[in-house]
């Protein structure tokens, strides 16, 4: 059997650590448009939203250690019908390149809990959630490999 998975990325205007945080501790998320519930979070977009728990923290000096979040994609479909799908989210994070302090790629990796899921709706959440995340630390910039010399960037090295 083949596992299905749908990975994507984006690049952050912050540390290592202000990466992890941004998928871990409430205050931050909220920023971006996580609303916190009695047993999780919720992400709401137009075409549908993430219920979710974070069910791994991962280690805050440890990139390859992933956040894991599990929760359930829910999509509006037309004639206000909903489609549910089960799934993980595992975010890992690393510098953009050893001369950036200040640049973190944010990878995402999607895996659906059903095998009758769709690619499309995991595309969907994922890029909701990296958009928005991306929007709250770079605005309207998208970190492009032309940048990674950009001196805002460098920090101290």
């Amino acid at each position: 059997m083949i596992k299905q998975f749908v990975k994507m990325k984006t690049r952050l205007n912050c540390d290592l650590f202000e990466a992890y945080r941004s998928l871990t501790r409430k205050d931050k998320m909220e920023k971006w448009g996580a609303a916190f519930m009695e047993d999780g979070f919720e992400i709401k977009s137009e075409s549908g939203s993430l219920i979710a728990q974070i069910e791994a923290y991962g280690d805050l000096n440890e990139s390859v250690m992933p956040v894991i979040w599990s929760g359930k994609i829910i999509l509006n479909e037309e004639g206000n019908l909903a489609v549910e799908q089960m799934c993980k989210l595992s975010f890992y994070r690393m510098n953009c390149t050893q001369k950036t302090e200040y640049c973190t790629e944010v990878h995402l990796m999607i895996e659906p809990k059903d095998e009758t899921c769709e690619e499309a709706s995991l595309n969907l959440v994922g890029e909701m959630i990296l958009e928005r995340i991306r929007e709250r630390y770079n605005k309207d910039w998208v970190i492009l490999d032309s940048d990674l010399n950009a001196s805002v960037l460098r920090g101290s090295f």
